[in-house]
């Protein structure tokens, strides 16, 4: 019986560890790729993205094994390694989806702040059509009359701002012209964080846009990031 009692409280304490491990982890990397300073290098920051998916895989595991534990409950032979594995899984996701929920707010409050950063860009670009009657063709036309420079975004993971005119834009419910910022979170993920002149980004419950884009759209305030 003491035994099976130090089994179990193993079970616990490896699976609060590993709660912890996996859920701070996550956090930590997303916050270091929305910081203005993170690892700093390319190479790093696709580490962190590989990082970050491989943490997210851990997870359906342990989701699994609640339903499959609860089966090894209807066996007696199978009764107590059954009890102990559903509570050691139960105790990883109560750790570790919290803090794996508080990198998805970390990462929404940073696009959140990029949004209202990139309030002068925004002007610029709209001062050039006002004064000469269309978009810029690219970013460096509004150097030096529209700004000083071509701004940075600020995140260490996804420093630049790509903008797109013509049929390129278009294509996305017929904007003139967009700024994007690539998002990507992991080897294959595309997410993109969206400006939308004519603010008309779709509605996320449009089936018919979510099936065209493969993804749906989240709006923070004039701007929206695109999950695809």
């Amino acid at each position: 019986m003491g035994t099976v009692v130090k089994k179990f409280w193993s079970y616990l304490a490896i699976s609060f560890a590993c709660g912890v491990l996996t859920g701070g982890a996550f956090t930590l990397s997303n916050w270091l790729l929305v910081a203005p300073r993170g690892l700093g290098k390319a190479g790093g920051m696709a580490l962190l993205m590989w990082i970050e998916t491989i943490l997210l895989v851990t997870l359906f595991p342990a989701l699994l094994a609640l339903p499959a534990t609860l089966g090894m409950l209807l066996f007696r032979r199978w009764r107590g390694k059954g009890a102990s594995y559903f509570i050691a899984a139960a105790v990883f996701l109560m750790v570790a989806l919290p803090l794996a929920r508080l990198a998805v707010e970390v990462r929404h409050g940073a696009f959140k702040d990029l949004a209202i950063r990139s309030a002068p860009l925004v002007k610029a670009i709209q001062d050039h059509e006002r004064r000469r009657g269309r978009p810029p063709e690219k970013l460096e036309a509004l150097v030096p009359e529209f700004l000083p420079a071509i701004p940075r975004t600020g995140m260490s993971g996804y420093p630049e701002y790509k903008y797109w005119t013509g049929a390129s834009a278009g294509w996305w419910e017929g904007n003139p012209w967009i700024l994007c910022v690539s998002t990507s979170c992991g080897p294959l993920n595309w997410d993109r964080f969206l400006y939308f002149p004519l603010q008309n980004y779709p509605d996320p419950n449009d089936r018919g846009k979510v099936d065209r884009y493969s993804g749906w759209f989240e709006r923070m305030g004039d701007w929206a990031y695109f999950h695809e």
